[in-house]
């Protein structure tokens, strides 16, 4: 069952192979904009699947520009209990997979924009 079929996403982000380069080019255009890249890999308890592979959503939280957020499938089952560890999955998968990288990804500003993220109101 495809997480589009299971009903617990909407389907409007695009799909994209779980591979270091679309991995590294996605953390570091999400950085780039002033984003923090965040994954979400369960909705309700139950685990994301696309053709009988994990899925995983990658959201570019905050940040300005254009919404990049996509969908990733084929996620190694190793990646995927790594996503569901805690905190900053983001920066062990960019020391797993492009440790070079990881100090460029970390220099960027998080940049919060209203468009972005939730509204909240608080009152009182």
């Amino acid at each position: 069952m495809s997480i589009i079929e299971a009903g617990l996403v909407e389907g409007h982000l695009p799909f994209e192979q779980w591979n270091k380069k679309n991995l590294v080019d996605w953390v570091l255009a999400c950085r780039k904009q002033g984003g923090y890249p965040m994954f979400i890999s369960r909705f309700a308890g139950k685990k994301w699947k696309f053709k009988g592979t994990n899925a995983v959503q990658g959201k570019c939280f905050a940040g300005e520009g254009p919404e990049i957020s996509v969908y990733f499938v084929g996620v190694p089952d190793e990646d995927e209990k790594l996503i569901n560890e805690g905190t900053q999955d983001w920066v062990k998968l960019m020391k797993k997979y492009a440790p070079d990288k990881l100090k460029e990804a970390e220099k960027y500003p998080l940049i919060i924009k209203s468009g972005r993220i939730p509204r909240v109101i608080v009152k009182g």
